[in-house]
């Protein structure tokens, strides 16, 4: 895919480090609007690494250059209040955000979930509610960790389509996954090896 216009991301010669262990020297790659870019690789490899170190909870190396523009980032943790209802945590992430609690789209069904408490739910109902904070994202770059883990098939199916959405509209998406298969002509792999 060939693009003119500046990437809203751009990574040249990132050294990768786990702690003291360099993973990875010298990657390279851009993302542009309109594209996503999937983080394949083994167990270990640093691909979660890697997106910390974009999201910019890790440092880079010294003569690491990562440009971007604002980015929304979800880990592949919940990082959601557990004795929390449903409800009080989209409310809390929504003020964060500054925007409205639930948008009237409600692709990952968590309506229903709103009055129970996170520690109630499932691995699955906890990753389609955190999931439903992309809803609220208003940054073009969405980094993503793993965020298919724990879904079923048709969730994982709509997961692909919020993420075809986001990128018909101008928006970039790089994800870590193992499994993802919501990709399509937008989409490329860059492969870490270990």
């Amino acid at each position: 895919m060939e693009h003119t216009i500046n990437p809203i991301l751009s990574v040249k010669n990132l050294d990768l480090r786990r702690g003291d262990i360099l993973l990875h020297k010298g990657i390279n790659f851009d993302l542009h609007a309109g594209q996503g870019l999937c983080l394949r690789g083994p167990n270990g490899c640093g691909k979660t690494t890697l997106i910390h170190t974009l999201a910019g909870i890790l440092s880079l190396s010294d003569n690491s250059t990562v440009k971007h523009t604002n980015h929304f980032f979800l880990p592949q943790e919940y990082a959601l209040t557990e004795h929390a209802s449903v409800q009080d945590n989209m409310t809390t992430f929504a003020k964060i955000m500054g925007v409205s609690a639930l948008s009237e789209v409600d692709p990952f069904d968590i309506r229903s979930l709103l009055t129970k408490k996170v520690h109630t739910l499932s691995n699955g109902q906890k990753r389609r509610v955190s999931l439903s904070r992309l809803l609220m994202a208003q940054e073009k770059l969405w980094l993503l960790d793993e965020p298919d883990q724990g879904l079923d098939g048709h969730f994982k199916e709509v997961l692909g389509n919020v993420l075809q959405s986001h990128i018909a509209r101008g928006g970039a998406v790089l994800i870590a996954s193992h499994t993802f298969q919501g990709g399509g002509e937008r989409w490329e792999d860059f492969m870490l090896p270990f």
